[in-house]
């Protein structure tokens, strides 16, 4: 099946026509050339507007319920200026860092999010689901977030440190609610 497809590129008018044969076979291919693209289309969206509100930390752990990680996040949430800092270095070097950062965060949080929503057969509110499952959701990020970190090659890193800078890594993600519900004001 020979397809032609249309897009406004930008928004702006500007139509590219790009012909494909189009086989079950080989859209995976087509889709991972187009990820690329993708990801600029993604790092190009705004969503800071949305995010403005302000929080306290304590705020953050009693409306979601933290309870076995609320210690450890309060530990190592005090190292988020300097996080901060870190990442703005980086940020400086490799535009987007920060973004790509916070959205890997995001995206983790919103895929348990939906797992554990889904196996809700009785209608409960998915915020309780949430508040209920806080901890178990904090610690399954950061499991897999470790397990990521190890299979990087060449980190130079001891795996008695990978623990602990991971944990700050992801209580930064949190506290800056790209993991768990944001307090309502």
């Amino acid at each position: 099946m020979n397809s032609n497809i249309k897009q406004n590129v930008k928004g702006n008018d500007n139509f590219v026509v790009v012909n494909y044969d189009m086989h079950v076979s080989n859209i995976s291919s087509i889709l991972a050339e187009a990820l690329p693209e993708i990801a600029k289309i993604v790092a190009l969206q705004d969503d800071s507007v949305n995010d403005t509100k302000p929080y306290s930390v304590k705020d953050k752990i009693e409306y979601n319920n933290i309870k076995s990680f609320k210690e450890i996040l309060q530990e190592y949430g005090q190292y988020g200026f300097k996080i901060d800092t870190l990442y703005e270095e980086y940020d400086n070097h490799t535009p987007g860092f920060i973004r790509s950062v916070f959205q890997y965060f995001r995206t983790k949080y919103l895929l348990k999010k939906e797992q554990l929503i889904s196996l809700n057969e009785n209608g409960e509110d998915p915020q309780l689901i949430i508040k209920r499952n806080s901890d178990n959701i904090i610690r399954d990020i950061f499991k897999q977030f470790v397990v990521e970190i190890k299979t990087v090659k060449n980190i130079e890193i001891n795996m008695e440190a990978l623990d602990t800078c991971a944990l700050c890594v992801v209580c930064h993600a949190l506290i800056n609610c790209k993991i768990l519900e944001k307090p309502p004001l």
